[in-house]
């Protein structure tokens, strides 16, 4: 078999899970550009607030991918992805009956518990060879960048019609949806159980590692712009085009975002994992200035460059972070990762709440500024033998 290509039984698994995970981004990324708008309707709140709201979701699904990493290496990915679609649908169907923007953000917050983003990257690390391991993320990208497309496409027009509580329920049958997918069409997966011998993670030899510091710092920053972006764009078109024409700006930006996630993705597995990094940091932070420019058409500009960088560095990251590991550990080494991305996306939605209620350049100054210091991180992220399954 030519090099690079993937068998059948890899096809069918990277799709199946792919779909799931396309469910789910469907479902939050419907309601994503609304957020910061829709929370700024809601009784108490500040700027600040509305960013807490925003930002909470990253901040508790940080908090438990360890957790959720180190029980799939325990009793199976299969059964923590149904656990966390079960709680993701919880929170959607919370925030649907929220007035205030106090229960938004524990509607948020429970929707955070539902961590599987460890889970899902272990999962094709387990069953995907290193040399397509950032090819096959790429392919989970395509489908969640899909997902993402109908999702800003649909959400406006929704917008439209129905009101924001109303769109959340939808989403909660939307995660329902996925969570009955995974139990039908994924089949069970291999990992040891609890009580059968388990390979330990070493955190601090992990946490020195310097490759490992770089790809965790790196996911921390994309995490923190993205969710900036998120709570910028919208109020910046609503006061041009309006909310519902949001679509305008995502659709175009996410479709070119899914060509050039694609290309680099392989060139990352041919060996060039730091310049396509490099490149995409950089995309980030030619979005981030023209975000200065207030008018339309400079808002569509930043907003597909952005993206293009952004969905990039969200394939290739984890890609990479999944080599470090062996089987036994992976959804341990991985939640370790995503815990500190995660914390990137509270820190980016109340940080930048706060910095709008002072400043509404403030936002954008930051994003430039940490991007900056991404581009400075990855320009030597290689890596060595030693790397490779380390933990």
């Amino acid at each position: 078999m030519k090099k690079g290509t993937f068998t059948r039984y890899e096809i069918s698994f990277i799709v199946s899970l792919s779909i799931a995970m396309a469910l789910r981004q469907l479902a939050m990324v419907m309601i994503l550009p609304f957020m910061s708008v829709y929370g700024k309707t809601l009784l108490y709140n500040t700027p600040a607030l509305v960013g807490i709201a925003l930002g909470i979701y990253g901040l508790i699904q940080g908090i438990m991918q360890m957790p959720f990493g180190s029980l799939s290496d325990r009793i199976g990915r299969k059964n923590v992805l149904t656990i966390g679609s079960l709680f993701l649908a919880s929170g959607l169907a919370l925030a649907a009956i929220s007035d205030n923007i106090y229960l938004l953000i524990t509607a948020r917050a429970l929707q955070g518990i539902g961590a599987i983003a460890a889970v899902c990257f272990s999962w094709i690390g387990d069953n995907i060879p290193d040399e397509k391991r950032n090819q096959s993320m790429s392919i989970v990208g395509m489908f969640s960048g899909s997902a993402a497309v109908i999702g800003f496409v649909g959400g406006p027009f929704l917008y439209n019609i129905i009101s924001v509580s109303k769109m959340f329920a939808g989403c909660s049958v939307l995660v329902f949806l996925s969570w009955i997918y995974i139990v039908i069409f994924i089949k069970k997966d291999n990992v040891k159980k609890i009580h059968e011998e388990k390979s330990k993670v070493d955190y601090i030899g992990l946490l020195k590692n310097k490759l490992f510091t770089k790809l965790s710092i790196s996911g921390f920053i994309i995490s923190y712009t993205m969710v900036s972006i998120f709570y910028i764009i919208p109020q910046l078109l609503e006061k041009s085009v309006g909310v519902a024409s949001m679509w305008k700006v995502f659709l175009p930006a996410t479709l070119i975002g899914i060509i050039i996630m694609s290309i680099f993705s392989k060139r990352a597995d041919r060996g060039k994992l730091s310049q396509s990094a490099l490149i995409s940091f950089i995309s980030i932070l030619i979005g981030g200035v023209c975000l200065f420019f207030t008018n339309f058409y400079s808002i569509l500009l930043g907003t597909t460059i952005f993206m293009a960088g952004y969905m990039s560095l969200n394939a290739l990251l984890p890609g990479s972070v999944t080599k470090l590991s062996t089987k036994n550990t992976r959804g341990t080494v991985t939640g370790v990762y995503n815990t500190i991305q995660f914390v990137g996306s509270f820190v980016g939605g109340s940080l930048t709440g706060l910095l709008w209620g002072i400043n509404n350049h403030l936002p954008t100054v930051f994003i430039i500024m940490i991007s900056i210091l991404g581009c400075i991180i990855v320009r030597k992220l290689e890596f060595t033998d030693n790397d490779v399954s380390a933990y």
